[in-house]
């Protein structure tokens, strides 16, 4: 039997490990030759100081200058970099500021910015923190790579990122605990922890097959069986996200996987331990096998590109799905032209039958980015702290990041805001927006979110929250954070080798569930859960 256990919610987003540490600064401001001036750009006519009569306002450049920014690229239709973005030009026609985009992929993030810093070699002024891997990042801060900008906050001079965090109820302000700052975070919301991921299923054909959108994981299995059945060229399930595609399973076994941490936070013990040592672990990996053996689960699942997924979804192969829920609208709208029967919906988190109760506690890392610290030798370091309040924390450019132009990307109606067709059926991703350069306005509880799932889906999912709660991360003390990462590399390299092993049947979990705890063993995980428990006690 299922054993009940309180679910650890992993939010798997574009994000890695956001750590805080101490670090050194330089008080030295000698003249930048790296930050250099732009052409003269028109000044609005509506310009207004950065804070007037106490209230926050807009912020624009008495004299223009650039800002390098290493952007951590996720490979997509949308995402990939372009000097054209909309946004890009909107940001200088507002503050007379340009962004120089430095995109590098994910994948070759960590190494090419690591050479950046540690060679002084065109180092970006500012870096996505979060796409770094955790050792390296840890690195970074103990030598002072990073710039403290805390003098500023302090001083009042980000009256913005002020506002941000003591108007809401978030987690994860940026303050080390000696009175340094290095990082930009956003935090995150509580109560926004369950708007990312979601299940999604072919509405037209249940509806024809009179099946309901299903709960728990025995209701899925019945329609994923029922949908073969029916369509017998098809392979139900399928996803872009690769080994990702069992994390809604294995949520539903109370199992943490693919998480950014490697290990499984248990809220009733209040401890982290080795989940896949469970009766809940052993089922999970049959049950996916299962659904693998019987034709239910693509067995390209974990190779296929998004054009191939595209394709199987235009051809019925693939039926339900699981991914963010801003693609939803685009899959309406895009395979509607196609089929104007095609109809898919989102479904609710799965809840395997014996387990009862189920608390999702979200473990969520936290977005951030850092100024390097070569930044603090400007002249105009001040001004480019307040360019960086703006552009990070103030409502203006959050929106703009997260919704793009008015008229452009969406208009005004009865004071909401309607997303362009265009816009939706780029998943909310035209002209750089929600491409990662910052806290964009959709990251909270807004109308973007209604515009993404309608009242009725978004009011569903605030009630669904109220039994829930989030856990964030410990900080990993500095002496232990080289030894975690090597472990989690290890650890994770054989805990995906298996996922794959019996999911398609080379290994039987039965027979060789013991091989997997071994090999598992070899890589020292237990020290890992270990590592992550002393962090535990000593927030």
């Amino acid at each position: 039997m299922i054993k009940k256990r309180i679910l650890a919610l992993a939010l798997v987003v574009i994000m890695g490990i956001a750590l805080t540490a101490c670090g050194k600064s330089t008080n030295d401001t000698p003249q930048s030759t790296t930050n250099e001036k732009t052409d003269n750009t028109d000044k609005p006519a509506d310009n207004t100081p950065h804070v007037k009569d106490g209230e926050l306002t807009t912020y624009y450049a008495e004299e223009p200058f650039n800002i390098s920014f290493a952007l951590a690229e996720i490979p997509g239709e949308f995402n990939r970099f372009s000097e054209d973005w909309a946004i890009l030009g909107e940001i200088k026609k507002r503050t007379n500021v340009t962004l120089d985009i430095v995109p590098i992929i994910r994948d070759d993030y960590t190494q090419k910015v690591t050479t950046m810093l540690s060679t002084g070699y065109e180092i970006p002024d500012l870096i996505t923190v979060l796409a770094l891997d955790k050792s390296k990042m840890n690195t970074f801060f103990t030598n002072g790579m990073f710039f403290d900008y805390s003098g500023y906050y302090n001083d009042g001079k980000m009256p913005h990122m002020k506002a941000f965090f003591e108007s809401r109820d978030f987690v994860g302000f940026p303050l080390n605990e000696d009175g340094s700052m290095y990082s930009f975070s956003g935090g995150y919301d509580k109560i926004v922890l369950s708007e990312q991921g979601a299940l999604m299923y072919r509405k037209d054909l249940l509806d024809k097959l009179n099946l309901e959108v299903p709960t728990t994981i025995d209701e899925f299995y019945h329609v994923l069986s029922s949908l073969k059945q029916e369509y017998p060229d098809s392979y139900p399930l399928n996803t872009t996200f690769k080994a990702y595609t069992a994390v809604p399973i294995a949520q539903a076994f109370g199992v943490s996987l693919m998480t950014n941490t490697g290990v499984h936070y248990d809220a009733e013990q209040e401890k982290y331990i080795n989940i896949y040592d469970t009766d809940n672990a052993k089922a999970f990996f049959k049950f996916i096998n299962k659904l693998f053996a019987e034709g239910l689960i693509d067995p390209e699942f974990l190779t296929a590109t998004p054009e191939q997924f595209r394709q199987k979804m235009a051809n019925d192969i693939t039926l339900v799905s699981y991914g963010w829920t801003g693609q939803l609208q685009s899959y309406n709208k895009n395979f509607k032209q196609l089929n104007p029967d095609f109809d898919m919906v989102r479904g609710p988190w799965l809840l395997a039958d014996d387990i009862i109760d189920t608390l999702y506690v979200a473990e969520q890392q936290k977005l951030s980015f850092a100024l390097s610290e070569a930044v603090g030798k400007y002249k105009n370091i001040e001004e480019i702290i307040k360019f960086i309040d703006w552009y990070m924390y103030s409502e203006e450019n959050r929106t703009l990041l997260g919704w793009g132009i008015e008229g452009q990307h969406y208009t005004v109606e009865d004071g909401k805001k309607i997303a362009t067709e265009a816009f939706i059926a780029s998943s909310f991703k035209l002209d750089g927006c929600n491409s990662h350069m910052g806290f964009e306005k959709n990251v909270e509880l807004s109308d973007f979110k209604t515009a993404l799932l309608g009242e009725e889906a978004l009011q569903e999912r605030l009630e669904a929250t109220s039994t829930s709660y989030a856990f964030e991360s410990p900080t990993i003390p500095d002496e232990l954070v080289e030894e975690a990462q090597l472990i989690f590399v290890s650890a994770n390299k054989v805990i995906n080798q298996y996922i794959a092993k019996f999911t398609f049947g080379e290994k039987n979990v039965d027979a060789d569930y013991d091989e997997f705890l071994s090999l598992l063993d070899d890589s020292n995980y237990d020290r890992l859960i270990e590592i992550y428990n002393i962090a535990l006690h000593s927030k």
